[in-house]
């Protein structure tokens, strides 16, 4: 564990109640992390009140760290980091926590995948609600700029209203330069004229575990990666392992 110093360079609204900040190291100034950890503040000192945010920026941007921020609930940790304005000096520790893409889950070892590169990367699906994109952003970023990786990639974004979506063009200049990455949006209010996918993010996965059954279970492994709000990850959790996915190869991370 290690107490950082920083200072607030940005803070931005990007829409709806969600808002990015961009943390500049002072003291020290550089930190290691790996994509998905995350830090703590210590938001009210004289009631022991500390919370965690993930870091949404990926790990070689070790001068800094950037967070999103839905400040919609209102609560202690929300207002805290609301009030952060640009030249504000803060304190956090970490990073902390497990909630990484683990090294089985990247790459076959065994002499099946060996003798064939098609099978040779495991598969990776993620899904999101809200902020719960923060850590996964941090993660896919990370796999497909730095470490290159060649497996396929699935991102579910969960999110209610048409006007609180945001990164939706970094998504899909991602997904036009990975040919291995694809996302798919999905809003569970959208407007009438809405093109893309509805609903909830649960069904969209469900489907595709089924669709994709043969493939996912012969021919190579599939790790979930889930983070958001807690009734979606527990229904997602239950209806992946009723259809045969193993709890070892579900990872996740609540946001309350």
């Amino acid at each position: 564990m290690q107490k950082y110093k920083a200072k607030v360079s940005s803070h931005e609204l990007l829409a709806g109640s969600f808002q990015y900040l961009h943390l500049e190291l002072v003291n020290p100034d550089r930190i290691e992390f790996k994509a998905g950890q995350y830090i703590i503040f210590n938001i009210d000192p004289s009631r022991g009140l500390c919370r965690n945010y993930s870091i949404a920026s990926q790990p070689t941007m070790d001068h800094a760290v950037e967070l999103l921020v839905d400040i919609k609930p209102g609560g202690p940790g929300s207002e805290f980091l609301k009030n952060l304005q640009a030249g504000k000096e803060v304190e956090f520790i970490g990073p902390f926590g497990n909630f990484v893409v683990k090294d089985e889950c990247l790459k076959r070892s065994d002499l099946a995948a060996a003798r064939s590169d098609l099978n040779k990367f495991n598969q990776l699906l993620f899904v999101a609600t809200g902020s719960g994109i923060s850590p996964l952003r941090a993660m896919i970023l990370d796999l497909l700029i730095v470490k290159k990786y060649q497996g396929q990639i699935r991102l579910w974004w969960g999110m209610r209203n048409q006007e609180d979506c945001f990164w939706t063009e970094d998504f899909d200049e991602l997904e036009k330069d990975s040919p291995n990455f694809k996302w798919d949006l999905v809003l569970s209010n959208p407007p009438a004229d809405w093109p893309l996918h509805s609903g909830h993010v649960t069904q969209h996965v469900l489907d595709y575990v089924q669709a994709q059954r043969s493939t996912l279970n012969a021919q190579r492994t599939t790790c979930f990666y889930l983070c958001g709000n807690k009734a979606m990850i527990d229904e997602v959790s239950t209806k992946l392992k009723e259809t045969g996915i193993t709890g070892e190869h579900i990872h996740t991370e609540k946001f309350f």
